[in-house]
């Protein structure tokens, strides 16, 4: 049929060494603490993709702290989007999606959007140097195959 249409606004970037924890916020209890630190696959604007360390239900309201390394932790809410291997196939990951930024209770603070915009600056390829270096002749990959 059609091809596949990328549904993703923001991009996604790798930061090293950053890890999210992440508990319940349906009804959160007193004793409800955080997972231990899970490892962050990658990261956008508009969500995240970790290892997850339990089975996470789609739809499933969570609030993640996202830890960076040498930065003070970014408390994000969200809901599971998707559960499932990960790209090596190796691992479960979930996939979170970020509540809208500046939205009362309900959303997430526009200091999580603006820290997330940074991370994505610092972090983040350049999308033409990105398609340039997929142009590029391999001639491992153009011939061998």
């Amino acid at each position: 049929m059609g091809k596949f249409v990328e549904r993703r606004t923001c991009r996604r970037f790798e930061v090293p060494g950053a890890v999210v924890r992440y508990r319940s916020s349906w009804y959160p209890l007193p004793g409800d603490s955080f997972s231990l630190p899970c490892r962050v696959l990658n990261l956008s604007k508009g969500g995240l993709a970790f290892e997850s360390q339990e089975r996470l239900t789609p739809g499933k309201k969570i609030v993640a702290c996202l830890i960076i390394p040498g930065a003070d932790p970014i408390k994000l809410r969200g809901w599971v989007k998707w559960y499932g291997y990960s790209t090596d196939e190796m691992t479960v990951a979930a996939g979170i999606e970020f509540k809208p930024f500046g939205i009362g209770l309900g959303g997430n603070p526009m200091e999580a959007l603006e820290r997330l915009r940074e991370l994505d600056e610092k972090f983040g390829e350049d999308e033409v140097a990105v398609m340039q270096a997929k142009e590029e002749p391999n001639p491992v990959r153009d011939h061998l195959f």
